[in-house]
C-alpha cells in the first residue's frame, strides 16, 4: 500500500494490479476483511464494495470456498470496535488454529462433566461432582444465587501439580439479568499454602468515581509469591489520575489538572511508562469518571475543587457535568448535560 502512494502517486493507470485482482488471486485462502460504510469524508470508499462483488464468484463458483471470503460493513468511519474486531479472533480462530483431534483431548485429561441430566465425570478417572440447587436437562442450569457443584477430590492441586493445565467450558450468562452478575467457574484454593487457581465471570462494585469489573472472564493464580508495585509513568501532565477504565483490553485514564490554560484529558496506555493522550472531552478541569456501556467507552466530567485536598484552588473556572463517547483517536461525541450538575 505505500508504494501506490509513493511510486505510483495514487494514480490507477499506473497501478499495474488492481484490488480484485489481488482478492481473487488469494482463493481459496481464508480472507477476512472490515469495509467501512463510510470513512474520512476524503475518502472515496465505495470501489471497495465493488472488488469484492468482483472477486466474489472466484471462491463461490470457482473453488466453492464462499465461507472463506468473510465480509463486514460497518458504519464506523476509520475505526475497528469490538464488535469488528471479536469477529475478526473468531475468524482467525475458525480458519488458522490447528484442528484437534478426539485423541489429543484425552490426554492428559482429570475431568469431563458433560453435565447432561447429572454431574458425572466421565474420563474415567471418578472425579464426580456433587450439585448444589443445581436443575439438570440437556444443560445444568444456576441460580445465579447459591447454586454450585462440588468435586470431593482435590482435582485443583491435581492441576498445579501439572505446571500448564487447560480448562474448558461451555457457559451463557443472561445479559441483562436481575439474578446474577456472574460467579465462579472453577476455584481451587489452600490456605495452607496460599496457592491456588480461580477462573470467574467477574463483577465487583466499583467506589467513588471508578468502574470496577462488571462480567468480566477473569483467570487468577496464587503460588505463595509475593508482587512488587511497578512505576507505570504519568498520563500527561495531570495532578492525578482521577479515573480509570478497561475497554477494549486497553487501560484508560482520565486526567485532574488545575491551570487555567489546561483541560482534562484522557490517556491510554501503551506499556512501560507510555501514555497515549486520547484528546480532552471538553474544558473542565477532571475527567471524573470513565465507564464502559454496551462496549463503548464513556467520560463524565466535573470541576473539581483541589482546596479541599489541602493544595492551591484550580484556575480553571469551567464546570462539568457533560457525559462524552469516545469516538477513537482524540475525538469525543458529546452525549449531553446532566441538569443542574457540574461533575459527574
Amino acid at each position: 500500500m505505500p508504494r501506490i502512494k509513493t511510486e505510483y502517486k495514487d494514480d490507477p493507470s499506473k497501478i499495474p494490479f488492481d484490488f480484485t485482482e489481488v482478492l481473487a488471486s488469494l482463493a481459496p485462502r481464508p480472507v477476512f476483511i472490515n469495509a467501512p460504510l463510510h470513512d474520512d469524508p476524503d475518502f472515496e470508499v465505495s470501489g471497495v464494495t465493488d472488488c469484492i462483488d468482483a472477486a466474489l464468484p472466484v471462491y463461490e463458483k470457482i473453488f466453492n470456498t464462499k465461507d472463506k471470503l468473510d465480509v463486514h460493513h460497518p458504519d464506523t468511519n476509520h475505526s475497528f470496535p469490538l464488535k469488528e474486531r471479536l469477529l475478526a479472533y473468531a475468524f482467525f480462530d475458525r480458519h488458522l488454529m490447528p484442528q484437534s483431534n478426539a485423541m489429543d483431548m484425552k490426554k492428559g485429561l482429570i475431568s469431563h462433566l458433560p453435565l447432561s441430566n447429572d454431574a458425572r465425570d466421565i474420563s474415567g478417572n471418578g472425579n464426580h461432582a456433587e450439585g448444589l440447587n443445581v436443575e439438570y436437562a440437556k444443560v445444568a442450569s444456576f441460580n445465579g444465587r447459591n447454586s454450585s457443584l462440588k468435586i470431593s477430590k482435590d482435582v485443583g492441586r491435581q492441576l498445579l501439580e501439572k505446571g500448564e493445565f487447560s480448562i474448558a467450558c461451555w457457559i451463557k450468562a443472561e445479559d441483562k439479568s436481575n439474578e446474577s452478575s456472574g460467579g465462579d467457574i472453577f476455584s481451587w484454593y489452600d490456605p495452607n499454602t496460599s496457592r491456588g487457581v480461580n477462573f470467574s465471570l467477574k463483577s465487583n462494585q466499583g467506589v467513588t468515581t471508578n468502574q470496577a469489573n462488571y462480567r468480566h472472564l477473569h483467570f487468577g493464580i496464587d503460588n505463595n509469591k509475593v508482587g512488587e508495585w511497578q512505576d507505570c509513568g504519568q498520563p500527561g501532565k495531570g495532578l492525578c489520575a482521577f479515573s480509570l477504565a478497561v475497554h477494549a483490553g486497553q487501560l484508560y485514564a482520565g486526567t485532574c489538572v488545575p491551570d487555567a490554560k489546561d483541560s482534562a484529558r484522557v490517556y491510554r496506555y501503551a506499556g512501560a511508562q507510555r501514555w497515549i493522550d486520547c484528546g480532552a472531552p471538553d474544558k473542565s478541569n477532571s475527567v471524573m469518571s470513565l465507564a464502559v456501556y454496551e462496549n463503548e467507552l464513556y467520560a463524565g466530567t466535573g470541576k473539581y475543587r483541589i482546596a479541599g485536598s489541602a493544595l492551591p484552588e484550580s484556575t480553571n473556572l469551567n464546570l462539568g457535568g457533560s457525559i462524552f463517547r469516545y469516538e477513537g483517536r482524540n475525538v469525543w461525541k458529546d452525549c449531553g448535560q446532566l441538569p443542574d450538575t457540574e461533575a459527574v
